[in-house]
């Protein structure tokens, strides 16, 4: 009786504490908040699981389900697929040419980007939507933003890919060195998903971040800035597709001389829009961190009020500007440069600038060094016609955590490559080799990094791809 007594005593003082100091299922101090350990339920359990619904993840997602994984779910947080393609309002793909009218990216990007034009969502130049679909032929492409997105779930759903909108990443699941799953957070709280293997399609690296995989990301006062995209409509009125006549071009160089431009960005990018008298502006800058929460926030602020004050220069200056008004922005901000696997092999400047290829290459690529300053400048240096260099499947693998493959511009490689790589066609192909590799590893039980390359390079090929 006594011990029980006891007992029951020492548990009514546990309460009365754990009362005083429990906030809302956690403890909490000065400084921090430590949740309590809570049972998550198991919500699914596949072969595959890309998290990140960008063009990389798009792709990775279809390869992977295409190549024999028979259950492959596709992550995203927001509410639609296609990432810088949709959310982010980039409209010119770059590139599936080699330079020279041949093809330097093909297989399962190419293959979205036919279903695009299909639908009707891209042109070849601001008055061709006609014709043959040739991508190959032109440095870039325009791709109608909202026929995108539609497209984009309808090639994965097409294809059996599962998909999971409004989701994030919030943590991983991890039995030694390998990932086995991640924790996700949404409207239905936090769940457990399970799978063989991880793509990191993020952009940003998340999972590498969660997991703990090594990784660079250089200090933000050289990170290539932040740029909110968006199209004014009723402009260049009388001269589109023309956006900027030779005149009105002279006319800004002086002005911008003149501090009269309300963005210190020498390096202003104006395209015709996808319908008569739209332009597309890729225009305002903002350095900053994309994985600092603030620093994104302020970004995302300042480019917005930049948009506004741009749209007020071009009706104030510039004839054919003067009704015009902002038809849409980007959902998001958009994103150049963040984390950068540090993974088996980094991909080099001089890699590129050699045209090397790798015994292990996955894909090829044409895109010239396209580096955004911090400051006003942009670096722009093309790479030869007709030649391509490869990125190598070791760009993708991380050199110690397991059951991850990384795919679009979080892979390995150096800055100044980076600049090459990261932009959407290129991130299409990293995603087409990941989801392919994961597909193979799954089916054939070993570790991504394990996996036969002849093998793979064979089932690329086979897929279209140009390797």
């Amino acid at each position: 009786m006594n011990f029980l007594l006891m007992a029951g005593l020492f548990y009514g003082r546990f309460c009365v504490w754990l009362a005083n100091n429990i906030i809302s299922e956690g403890t909490y101090n000065m400084e921090y908040y430590n949740e309590l350990p809570k049972q998550l339920p198991v919500v699914y359990t596949g072969d595959v699981i890309v998290a990140g619904g960008g063009t990389a993840g798009i792709t990775a997602a279809v390869a992977a389900k295409r190549s024999g994984a028979e259950r492959v779910l596709l992550i995203e947080k927001g509410g639609f697929l296609g990432g810088m393609l949709t959310a982010g309002g980039v409209m010119n793909l770059r590139q599936f040419s080699d330079g020279a009218g041949g093809c330097a990216v093909a297989g399962i990007p190419y293959e979205f980007a036919r279903l695009i034009w299909e639908m009707g969502g891209i042109m070849h130049e601001p008055y061709d939507r006609d014709g043959e679909f040739a991508p190959e032929k032109f440095l870039h492409i325009r791709a109608e933003t909202e026929i995108s997105k539609y497209a984009a779930q309808k090639f994965c759903l097409d294809s059996g890919v599962e998909i999971l909108l409004h989701t994030a990443v919030a943590s991983v699941i991890k039995e030694g060195s390998r990932i086995t799953g991640v924790i996700t957070e949404g409207k239905s709280g936090r769940e457990v998903l399970k799978a063989g293997v991880i793509i990191d399609c993020t952009g940003d690296g998340d999972i590498m971040e969660y997991s703990g995989t090594a990784y660079l990301k250089d200090d933000k006062s050289v990170i290539q800035p932040m740029t909110l995209t968006f199209v004014l409509g009723n402009a260049a009125v009388g001269q589109w597709p023309v956006t900027l006549t030779d005149e009105q071009a002279a006319l800004h160089r002086r002005l911008y001389s003149e501090g009269k431009y309300p963005v210190k960005n020498s390096g202003m990018g104006l395209f015709a829009g996808f319908r008569e008298n739209e332009v597309y502006f890729n225009a305002t800058r903002c350095p900053g961190d994309a994985t600092d929460t603030r620093d994104i926030t302020a970004a995302e602020l300042e480019c917005r009020r930049q948009m506004f004050e741009i749209t007020e220069y071009f009706r104030k200056y510039m004839k054919g500007y003067e009704n015009c008004y902002i038809k849409s922005s980007a959902a998001q901000i958009g994103l150049r440069e963040t984390r950068r696997l540090l993974g088996v092999y980094t991909l080099k400047k001089e890699d590129i600038e050699e045209y090397r290829q790798f015994d292990d290459g996955i894909m090829r690529n044409n895109y010239m060094f396209d580096m955004h300053r911090p400051g006003e400048t942009t670096d722009h240096i093309p790479l030869k016609k007709g030649s391509c260099y490869s990125v190598p499947y070791r760009c993708l693998i991380p050199r110690e955590t397991d059951g991850l493959i990384v795919a679009g511009r979080c892979i390995s490689v150096t800055r100044e490559a980076l600049s090459s790589v990261r932009v959407m066609v290129a991130a299409m192909a990293l995603g087409h080799a990941a989801g392919t590799a994961a597909a193979i590893a799954v089916c054939d039980k070993v570790l991504p990094r394990n996996v036969n390359i002849c093998k793979l390079r064979k089932l690329l090929a086979e897929q279209g791809a140009v390797i």
